[in-house]
């Protein structure tokens, strides 16, 4: 939001956090089922570069390129799912939950954050084994809600950040 020339990061509360949490566990292992269907070769090799992106930010402590690379990897897949109705819905729930999840990674840092199922996803992609591929996104949807959940709610607010002319990922 902005507010006198000013970005602020709307407010979280503890159930809005909960209902997009529930959004995505309700749509993406779906979304990421329906995709090996449709996973060609590209497309793996695609998530394979993303996710070793994602490795790397992880590795590094680079929070704001770990929270794009996820979105992206994640994004890939549920992209291939072919899906014209559940798709728009995802993006919209991942836009709200991003820069709450800046906030809390970046308090946390990238210490606490696990590569292991997004490597589960790819293999489960590659055997186009569909039960696969939904508990590990399952698990990774998990993962990512212990996270956010670690509260930062309850802690002071990170200061305001001024706008300035930056070139920002933009997600589309």
């Amino acid at each position: 939001e902005m507010k006198d020339r000013r970005i602020f990061v709307p407010a979280m509360s503890e159930q809005r956090l909960l209902d997009l949490i529930h959004l995505r566990l309700a749509i993406e292992p779906q979304l990421a089922e329906r995709a090996t269907a449709h996973v060609t070769p590209a497309k793996l090799q695609e998530l394979k570069a993303l996710n070793m992106r994602n490795n790397q930010c992880i590795s590094s402590g680079d929070v704001e390129g770990y929270i794009l690379s996820n979105y992206q990897f994640h994004r890939a897949i549920f992209e291939c799912s072919g899906s014209a109705a559940l798709t728009p819905i995802l993006e919209q729930v991942w836009m709200q939950l991003g820069p709450y999840a800046r906030i809390v990674y970046g308090r946390l840092g990238t210490d606490h954050l696990d590569d292991d199922k997004h490597e589960r996803v790819i293999q489960a992609l590659d055997r186009r084994d569909a039960a696969g591929v939904r508990n590990a996104i399952l698990g990774d949807i998990e993962d990512g809600r212990a996270l956010l959940m670690t509260n930062p709610l309850n802690q002071a607010p990170e200061p305001e950040v001024r706008a300035r002319r930056v070139k920002a990922p933009v997600f589309p």
